[in-house]
């Protein structure tokens, strides 16, 4: 779905964000786009930091001023625009990517929707030892 959007134009970048954004980047790279028209977040363990260094990524690379299209399922951009929206006070636009999700999965976004509610930008406990486990899982 990015592709498809990437190809249509109006975009100086893509960015890819986290742990598999270097497969990403060469899947993309293999689909004909410049290497150098892409952005690598690869250290995030959840969306909150994905937002976070994609955000810390953008400022880096001298870009202050954009307009961000996410692109992923339904679910996932609910909690991807609300953390844009009351975390950071910006809008963006989403587009979704067409796949199935389980049963479990999908009832998952809806608890982490409620949650990114609550916590705008990730600093809560929850969010703080979830990501710690997520760190020890990938480190070990």
């Amino acid at each position: 779905a990015g592709l498809a959007l990437w190809r249509r134009g109006g975009y100086d970048r893509i960015v890819v964000s986290g742990f598999v954004s270097p497969m990403m980047k060469d899947w993309l790279v293999a689909r004909g786009v410049l290497a150098s028209q892409i952005l690598v977040e690869h250290q995030s363990s959840d969306t909150f930091t994905n937002i976070k260094y994609t955000m810390e990524l953008l400022h880096e690379a001298g870009i202050e001023k954009f307009t961000m299209t996410a692109v992923s399922h339904w679910t996932h951009l609910n909690r991807i625009w609300l953390t844009f929206r009351l975390g950071y006070g910006m809008r963006i636009t989403t587009h979704r990517a067409r796949y199935r999700i389980h049963v479990g999965t999908f009832m998952w976004e809806c608890a982490a929707f409620v949650y990114h509610c609550l916590d705008r930008r990730g600093t809560g406990w929850l969010a703080r030892s979830n990501r710690a486990r997520r760190n020890r899982l990938t480190k070990g």
